[in-house]
């Protein structure tokens, strides 16, 4: 289990390579090398995903997120950071990216055409960022039968993924992600998620054919 420490979330957006250099980053390169050693890659295969998820608390995966694919993208690998908590998107704003959010994965999965991902660089070497989209009222979007594709799409670009995943505490999106992905961190926030609640988080996963990776400690203040 890896602990991460209090911390500021515009840490991870620092141009001046915080996320390459702090004690929290070495943290992260060890769990890169965690599941990279769990899931040995060829150098001319398709890589992971992982979906990042969080039991007991509404929301607090985006930091995360961020920061395990930063360790992806420092070790080389082009990276896919995929914000799909589309009921508290965070990434985009995490990142510090001036604007409203952008079009990204809402609108791609309703639009039946093969347009490229709606993806754009962030300040990051290495790591591109699909954000969640605008919110549309309609069918559930992670249901859709474009999510096999999105991930098709996404692997034949990028080395790493790392799904930003809603909680499964109060959402089953996670649940119908799961299959689709290598892997599963679970965050979990120390004095806030309870046993059974974790337990039973665990068990959901597993029922899905999900294999999981480990545990990180979020922050309460995380989003």
């Amino acid at each position: 289990m890896i602990q991460k420490p209090s911390s500021n979330p515009t840490e991870a957006t620092d141009e001046n390579g915080k996320l390459r250099g702090s004690r929290v980053a070495e943290q992260y390169r060890s769990l890169r090398a965690v599941i990279e050693s769990a899931v040995p890659i060829q150098s001319d295969s398709s890589s992971p995903s992982l979906a990042v998820m969080v039991v007991g608390i509404e929301h607090g995966t985006a930091d995360i997120g961020i920061r395990l694919a930063a360790a992806f993208a420092d070790g080389g690998n082009e990276t896919l950071l995929l914000d799909a908590d589309l009921t508290s998107p965070a990434c985009h704003s995490l990142l510090q990216t001036a604007g409203p959010p952008p079009s990204g994965l809402i609108e791609w999965l309703h639009d039946d055409g093969q347009r490229p991902l709606p993806t754009y660089s962030s300040s990051l070497t290495g790591l591109s960022v699909l954000p969640a989209g605008r919110p549309a009222i309609g069918r559930d979007p992670l249901q859709s039968p474009r999510i096999e594709a999105l991930f098709a799409s996404a692997r034949s670009i990028y080395r790493r993924i790392v799904v930003v995943a809603p909680p499964i505490s109060s959402s089953a999106d996670a649940l119908f992600l799961a299959p689709s992905v290598d892997g599963v961190v679970l965050a979990v926030v120390p004095g806030k998620t309870n046993g059974p609640a974790a337990q039973r988080a665990r068990d959901s996963l597993l029922a899905t054919g999900a294999r999981i990776y480990g545990a990180v400690f979020a922050d309460s203040e995380s989003r």
